[in-house]
């Protein structure tokens, strides 16, 4: 009888093991990055290149500011991360993110701003406004990959 309850606790502490060991493979949680861009290339290549360097993350795509702050407001499943083009029709990324940091349920999230923009007044007024970084959008794939990579990094320390 002694023999089988040791048997038994052996095996609940391998299987424990196992468990613990399985667990500490798997993500604490899937991070969530939302893009706000009007070009459907810039979010095609950047969603390609994001599932590359890693598939577990989730993206969401808004073509507009406006559709940025509906998702937001919603509050369901609120990003990590946004990513915002400063170069939209009808309500420019700027102007969005003045709106973001206005918003007290939102303006907790950190903005990263991705525009062809290199004019050093957009990327003043940007951080100004309360963006954590402001990259000029990249010319090769393996440049995005560089910018992905450090989105990520940013996701790992917030």
């Amino acid at each position: 009888m002694e023999h089988a309850l040791q048997q038994r606790k052996a095996f609940l502490a391998h299987f424990m093991e196992i468990i613990v060991e399985s667990y500490s493979c798997m993500p604490l949680e899937i991070r969530h990055i939302c893009m706000a861009d009007d070009d459907q290339d810039d979010f095609y290549l950047f969603s390609t290149v994001l599932k590359e360097e890693n598939h577990a993350v989730k993206f969401t795509w808004c073509k507009t500011c406006d559709d940025l702050l509906g998702f937001l407001k919603i509050g369901n499943d609120p990003p990590d991360l946004i990513l915002l083009d400063m170069n939209m029709p009808v309500c420019d990324g700027q102007s969005c993110l003045r709106m973001i940091r206005e918003e007290p349920q939102l303006n907790h999230i950190p903005v990263i701003m991705f525009s062809t923009s290199s004019s050093p007044s957009a990327i003043k007024m940007a951080y100004q406004e309360g963006a954590i970084k402001y990259i000029v959008k990249p010319h090769s794939i393996e440049e995005l990959r560089q910018i992905i990579k450090e989105m990520l990094s940013i996701l790992e320390t917030n």
